[in-house]
């Protein structure tokens, strides 16, 4: 297995993103497969329940919005980024005068704003999970502001529909859980075809904070949202538990806990999720850092996010790493560990970045490796794959947990997954005891070969590398991992 180069434009990409809370810009170091970003700000806005109220964006509500991207556009420019590409989506896309805002934006900045239609932000929210998670099958639902477009995800896309289920709509209804506020849930909900999704995939700021909001309730560290999933009895039962008291009142406090800026919608996009779970017949509901954004590069790179997950870790890998290096350890590696259940994926990466602790002093490479990968933004690796493979660096530099505050993590790994991360992180330090981490010339003179009760290290004729210490102590210390009795080198 290869990594394949994608085509990448190193130009700095800029998105202004017009939402109904927020205006977000955001820097990508390039037009790419997982482009990182350079620079994220948002400034809350709340053009949503301003055209809500007056129909459309005038006065000083419109001013505030030409000084934000005044700024965005000076900062995006100050960075060497083309023209910001801007987007709008449900507030400027209802809002009276959309027509005026469309002229004075591309008179001031000589840009032309796309305003996306419903189908069209429903669409790039599905390319946005496409972008970030991988084997994707469900229901995406990108809860804005304004609005919740629901797209359907399987073999193709199709758009279900547009409802407005945003906050700022629904609290010109009502109070979150109000009778009023679940009727007008209920009732436009029925006008979208149910097929029953197990799968739901939240999209939005709102959404995110519900993951948030649990992962504080829980005391869960690795604060990780993307591809954090929920099951739907617990969306119920300790969410809303905790979040609503039995006369519907929120409790405040909790919330300002965890967001300040989102504390009022919050309340109302749970109550949106708990009904789609309800009227979907959804079993688990997956988060994404990315939204329409993502979906918009998507769009532009035409499906090379196929290997977006590799793309990341060949780049994390810097110069630590050649290909031919990290071909050659996988080659090595992959007929013993074909007996244990890991992906080829998984095993690839662990090979590229399997020298990113190098230069960090000895005894805090096995924390500099774990560490870089559990808080690493990856997309299209589940947060069981993360973890798993944080702790194959952490073997990597270590033969048995040293340190109490990885603990919890690793509790996390049922105990056949310990054993393998402990063996490929050994046969990995084993390896580069045997190549110096550089050329793949003294892997090409042995093979590792697990036979019933003994990992075996065949060496074709005798040569000095393989004698001394370090590499029968590599070998007993990755033959211990799986608890296997014995570890030899042979000569044949």
């Amino acid at each position: 297995m290869k990594i394949q180069n994608n085509q990448i434009k190193n130009t700095p990409f800029s998105i202004i993103d017009i939402g109904s809370f927020s205006i977000r810009l955001v820097v990508y170091d390039s037009l790419s497969v997982a482009a990182r970003t350079l620079f994220n700000e948002k400034v809350i806005c709340n053009l949503g329940k301003v055209v809500a109220v007056n129909s459309k964006i005038e006065g000083k509500e419109l001013k505030f919005m030409l000084d934000v991207l005044d700024r965005f556009v000076s900062i995006s420019k100050s960075m060497n980024s083309q023209t910001p590409t801007f987007l709008a989506t449900s507030a400027i896309r209802i809002s009276q005068n959309r027509l005026q805002i469309e002229k004075i934006i591309r008179d001031r900045f000589d840009v032309n704003l796309k305003v996306l239609s419903e189908e069209s932000e429903g669409k790039f929210s599905a390319l946005g999970i496409l972008y970030s998670h991988k084997n994707v099958t469900g229901i995406v639902g990108d809860l804005g502001g304004g609005s919740l477009e629901l797209t359907c995800v399987n073999d193709d896309i199709n758009f279900l529909g547009s409802l407005k289920l945003g906050y700022a709509f629904l609290e010109n209804i009502g109070k979150p859980f109000s009778y009023s506020v679940n009727d007008h849930i209920v009732k436009s909900l029925k006008k979208i075809k149910n097929h029953g999704y197990r799968n739901f995939y939240a999209v939005g700021g709102s959404f995110r904070v519900i993951a948030r909001l649990y992962m504080f309730l829980k005391k869960i560290n690795l604060k990780v949202v993307q591809d954090f999933s929920i099951s739907s009895q617990n969306i119920k039962n300790i969410l809303k538990k905790n979040l609503v008291t039995k006369n519907n009142k929120i409790n405040t406090d909790l919330l300002l806990n965890v967001t300040k800026s989102r504390r009022n919608s919050l309340p109302y996009a749970l109550n949106v999720l708990e009904h789609m779970i309800l009227f979907f017949n959804v079993k688990d509901v997956y988060f994404s850092s990315s939204s329409i954004r993502e979906g918009y590069i998507n769009s532009l790179i035409k499906g090379s996010n196929n290997d977006a997950f590799l793309f990341q870790i060949q780049r994390l890998a810097d110069q630590t790493m050649t290909s031919s290096m990290a071909n050659g350890l996988f080659k090595w590696l992959k007929d013993v560990s074909s007996t244990f259940n890991i992906s080829d994926d998984i095993l690839m990466s662990a090979c590229w970045i399997s020298n990113i602790a190098w230069d960090v002093h000895p005894e805090h490479r096995r924390m500099y490796g774990l560490e870089r990968i559990l808080w690493y933004p990856f997309y299209g690796i589940s947060r069981k794959e993360r973890i798993e493979l944080a702790f194959i660096m952490y073997f990597r530099h270590s033969n048995g947990i040293k340190d109490k505050s990885v603990e919890e993590f690793y509790n996390q790994i049922d105990d056949d997954k310990k054993n393998l991360c402990k063996f490929i992180g050994q046969c990995l330090r084993l390896a580069h005891h045997i190549t110096g981490g550089i050329s793949t010339k003294n892997l090409k003179l042995c093979i590792l070969k697990l036979k019933k009760n003994s990992l075996k290290l065949i060496v074709k004729n005798k040569h000095s590398i393989f004698y001394g210490e370090a590499i029968p102590r590599g070998l007993k210390n990755a033959a211990n991992a799986i608890s296997v009795e014995s570890s030899e080198i042979k000569f044949v």
